[in-house]
């Protein structure tokens, strides 16, 4: 018995579709994986570069001795807008990445990926959830806003 014969199946969906077998489940799921994966790294990409860039108005904003009401309405549209980012990011990635825990739950049972993945080609229990990161980067964000807000960086 190979395997693949083991492969869990992807869902009723995918189930009925003619022809299909474990090696064709398991192509299209390192598909979707691999496209999600890319999709999740190019938007905390894009996200870690939009809070650089939003820090960087921030801070710019305070080279004037006395601020005027214009700066002060800027400073706090941009935390604003900050906070609403970042509590944003967090939301939507986290369906991302449940997704792509479910899908590495099935890709555990490719024999080829769990040699390429885990030393030894075996998973501890519990060692697929790997995308610690990717919450972690903007809620660090969040806090440095909403730090920059308690303290009353947006009114100096």
């Amino acid at each position: 018995m190979s395997p693949l014969d083991a492969f869990p199946d992807l869902g009723p969906e995918t189930a009925s579709l003619p022809g299909d077998d474990a090696r064709a489940r398991l192509g299209r799921a390192w598909e979707y994986h691999s496209a999600m994966d890319l999709l999740l790294q190019h938007r905390l990409n894009t996200f870690i570069v939009a809070q650089a860039f939003l820090a960087g108005a921030f801070f710019t904003s305070h080279v004037p001795a006395e601020p005027s009401g214009f700066l002060i309405s800027a400073r706090i549209a941009l935390v604003v807008l900050a906070i609403a980012y970042s509590l944003a990011f967090i939301f939507l990635s986290a369906r991302m990445v449940a997704g792509l825990d479910r899908l590495k739950g099935v890709l555990i049972h490719d024999p080829v990926f769990a040699l390429y993945y885990f030393p030894g080609g075996k998973a501890a229990p519990g060692e697929r959830r790997i995308r610690w990161l990717i919450p972690l980067i903007p809620a660090a964000a969040l806090l440095f806003w909403l730090a920059v807000a308690v303290v009353g960086g947006v009114f100096r």
